[in-house]
């Protein structure tokens, strides 16, 4: 028997109904009451105000009555909730599955509907095979992996997987990251000229000879265990939304976490190498055991077999680890804010170059912090030795004296494999986001585009979020289209609905714009100069070019800004860099435009040139781009606009609806984005190049790409300087760098008008 919405509400279920008495029972569904909101006799007429359309027609057929039900259940109800999505999480349609022997989901509209009862979810632990020794104990290293599956998959029930490899979810030693962090406030080496060549440095994978796997001796059909046993406290609630449409949701910590064997290698092929080895088990090509003693084999026989990956930052950074494998059971991955090339987080050009607010971060303090490992005393001692060499190992390869990208970071540069990737990505990036940069969505996305691989991106105005929660866009909406159609193969279209790109405004952040691609088609570049020491026009009106060089100063000195290097008073660096631009400081050189008498957007990644001595054998040189005008403008911090007011589904959590706030009062200026590059970097960044004191070399390096709209009536900025108190190493000498400002060219990327 054909499955009707109407045959799931009594009230509903008949045969013909009167057009008033259908739409009193629809108003009702729609949370309505004939006793205060309308008149019952006026209901049709009251529905029409709602965005639905009466038929006016007296008696209404079955076929009529189902066809406007399913009108109604596309709509908000008068809380604001979209209506079937709000009668699945009440139970109102229960009975989808009542008669099935076997439970299917309930997709409407493309979209799958949060019928499956978080509350009643089975929850199970299994220990995946990975095909490795990395704690070298003569046994291939299990993998704790935690599964939450609706309980109709005890029934026969099989449904795809969300999965998501979070290296932070059984915990990390705050304490000793913070205490550990390295030293920045240290003199530049002058080190030797040394041609490399990237075959130098080419990361080439070595064959090891591994312990056989394990033999099992016996079955089981699940590994239940009390969800109270574990400490699941940072796995973040988005996962109910999936389970309760008809999804499981498997979490891993990886190697080297707490309950697993192994040791983590932060970004390293054998981090990898696991990740990857869940998403095999759950496609049926890999073993998983109930504990890790009595190799009792348990199958993820609830599963088809297809897999979706999604996570921020680190977890993010792992599903384009292991979609750069090619591995067939991952049908997608949804990145946000995502790594794709380790160098570019920790390095830039040659110069050591962490997340703002991690001065002194790197791959070492990140390994020591995941290996949860150490947290029981016991498994710990039994690793502790191999630890600390490959702990001490790390610190070695990742080589923060020269700063140069080297076989170690070559092996951890996810874009060299993007070829490989075989699954759809749906990126999402925050175009503030300074802990994982946009460098990282901008070169993964140009490898995709090239590749013809099936994508979308999104790029917020916040910074290192989720979006799931943001106002504006419904984030969730857009998901559940893009896993139907990729895990459960439905026919939604997709590909069509949501555009390829979308990019938030910076000026009002209820807008979002649309192209086929990032940066935008229309998009171009502008070659920029600099004009009697002081402008910053487009080339063609400075006339100096061309002319004798014309020298500008820069001493790179901190402490000339009045930072403090214990203080890390930053917010007083910036404003000392960038306030009051007409002003001459030694510590900085600035250059700024007129002002704008049309919108001016930059869209992609700017790149500057220009030529400079040094008055010694190192030095660091940057470059901002600033935004000058007062306006109040959109901050990344956020304000609550309905307390609860996104619930996952049915028995889930549910998180407050946010949106960003803009400045109470007016800024006068924003960084829009920077860059900066080693002198020794010049020619590329893995080789060591000459600098002589006081020798005139051409600078060239990117800065972080951007989407940023200048308003009308302000003024575009170019400053230039030495150290970045932010990002940099902070020498503790001062040094003169000596420009040619005649010879400054920054290609601007922005969108022709």
């Amino acid at each position: 028997m054909k499955h009707t919405f109407r045959s799931l509400f009594p009230s509903l279920d008949k045969e013909q109904m009167t057009e008033t008495e259908f739409y009193n029972a629809v108003l009702e569904l729609l949370q309505y009451s004939s006793d205060t909101h309308y008149r019952a006799e006026d209901a049709p007429v009251f529905a029409g105000t709602l965005g639905l359309n009466p038929l006016h027609k007296a008696v209404y057929s079955g076929e009529e009555i189902e066809e406007k039900l399913c009108e109604a259940l596309r709509i908000k109800n008068r809380y604001d909730k979209n209506c079937i999505e709000y009668l699945a999480q009440t139970g109102a349609l229960d009975g989808w599955n009542a008669h099935r022997d076997i439970p299917e989901i309930l997709e409407f509209d493309g979209k799958l509907q949060p019928i499956f009862d978080y509350g009643e979810r089975i929850f199970e632990r299994v220990f995946v095979e990975s095909p490795q020794d990395t704690d070298q104990d003569g046994k291939l290293d299990l993998i704790a992996v935690y599964i939450i599956r609706p309980k109709e998959t005890a029934q026969g029930m099989k449904v795809p997987a969300f999965y998501v490899a979070n290296p932070y979810m059984l915990g990390g030693d705050d304490d000793k990251y913070v205490s550990n962090t390295h030293n920045v406030d240290l003199e530049l080496p002058e080190l030797a000229p040394k041609a490399v060549s990237y075959d130098d440095i080419k990361y080439r994978p070595e064959k090891e000879v591994l312990p056989l796997p394990r033999t099992p001796k016996g079955m089981a059909t699940s590994a239940a265990i009390d969800e109270n046993s574990v400490a699941l406290e940072n796995i973040d609630g988005w996962h109910q939304y999936f389970v309760s449409r008809g999804y499981a949701a498997v979490f891993a910590g990886g190697i080297g976490t707490r309950g697993s064997d192994g040791i983590r290698l932060t970004g390293s092929v054998q981090e990898t190498i696991a990740t990857v080895a869940v998403i095999e088990w759950l496609g049926g090509r890999r073993r998983a055991f109930t504990n890790k003693t009595d190799c009792i084999e348990v199958k993820a026989d609830w599963c088809t077999g297809k897999v979706g990956m999604s996570g921020k930052s680190y977890l993010g950074t792992l599903c384009v680890a292991a979609a750069v494998t090619g591995v067939p059971e991952l049908k997608t991955i949804v990145p946000e804010a995502f790594i794709s090339n380790w160098y570019n987080y920790y390095r830039f050009h040659g110069v050591t170059a962490p997340a703002h607010d991690w001065q002194g971060d790197d791959a070492d303090l990140l390994m020591d912090y995941c290996f949860s490992r150490a947290f029981d005393p016991e498994d710990y001692a039994s690793v502790k030795e191999v630890y600390e060499r490959s702990l001490k190992q790390m610190e070695i390869d990742e080589d923060r004296v020269t700063g140069n990208y080297n076989r170690f970071w070559d092996e951890r540069n996810y874009v060299n494999w993007a070829d490989r990737i075989q699954c759809s990505v749906f990126g999402v990036q925050g175009l503030n986001d300074w802990n994982v940069k946009p460098i990282h969505m901008h070169q993964l996305w140009q490898k995709l585009q090239e590749n013809g691989v099936p994508c979308k991106l999104l790029l917020h105005q916040g910074d290192h979020i989720y979006v799931n929660n943001l106002a504006g866009i419904d984030f969730n909406d857009m998901l559940n289209l893009w896993m139907a159609y990729w895990l459960y193969d439905i026919d939604n279209d997709v590909m069509q609905k949501i555009p390829n790109v979308m990019v938030e405004s910076n000026l009002d952040c209820t807008q979002w714009d649309t192209d086929v691609s990032w940066p935008f088609k229309a998009s171009g570049t502008v070659l920029y100069g600099v004009r009697d020491g002081r402008d910053f026009l487009p080339a063609v009106r400075t006339a100096s070019g061309g002319k004798q060089p014309r020298y500008r100063t820069v001493t790179d000195d901190i402490a000339l800004t009045g930072f403090d290097r214990k203080a890390e008073n930053f917010q007083l660096w910036r404003d000392a860099m960038c306030m009051n631009p007409m002003e001459t400081k030694m510590f900085r050189t600035v250059y700024i435009g007129e002002m704008l008498d049309h919108r001016l957007r930059i869209n992609g990644e700017p790149k500057i040139r220009f030529k400079a001595s040094i008055s010694a054998g190192a030095g660091i040189l940057s470059a901002m781009l600033v935004d000058y005008g007062c306006l109040c403008r959109y901050s990344v911090n956020q304000r609550i606009i309905r307390e609860k007011g996104v619930v996952w589904g049915r028995n889930t959590d549910a998180k407050d609806l946010v949106y960003f706030v803009r400045e109470k009062t007016p800024s006068p200026y924003k960084i829009i984005t920077r860059g900066c590059m080693s002198a020794k970097n010049r020619t590329s960044d893995y080789a060591i190049d000459e600098v002589v004191p006081g020798k005139t070399y051409t600078f060239e390096f990117t800065m972080i790409p951007m989407d940023y709209t200048l308003e009308i009536g302000h003024q575009l900025g170019l400053i230039i300087y030495g150290a970045d108190a932010e990002v940099t190493q902070r020498p503790l000498t001062a040094r003169d760098i000596v420009i040619d400002e005649n010879s400054i060219q920054v290609e601007l990327p922005v969108v022709m008008k």
